[in-house]
């Protein structure tokens, strides 16, 4: 679930941001385990959405997961 996978992401101090369709991630090394790569790559799309405004499709201010 994409919930869970944020949550994790925040947990660990891992932010993600949305450049146009490619999702970007900062964090501390080490954090983003391989675990977590496959997950942000099976849930790409849904979490770009999230974080985009459904009317405009413009990207939201800030990390999604602050």
């Amino acid at each position: 679930m994409v919930a869970e996978l944020l949550n994790e992401l925040q947990t660990k101090g891992i932010t993600l941001t949305v450049d146009g369709d490619k999702l970007h991630y900062k964090g501390p090394r080490g954090a983003l385990t391989p675990e977590l790569i496959e997950g942000l790559r099976e849930r790409k799309a849904e979490i770009i959405s999230l974080m985009q405004c459904g009317w405009c499709k413009v990207p939201l201010a800030g990390p999604v997961n602050s």
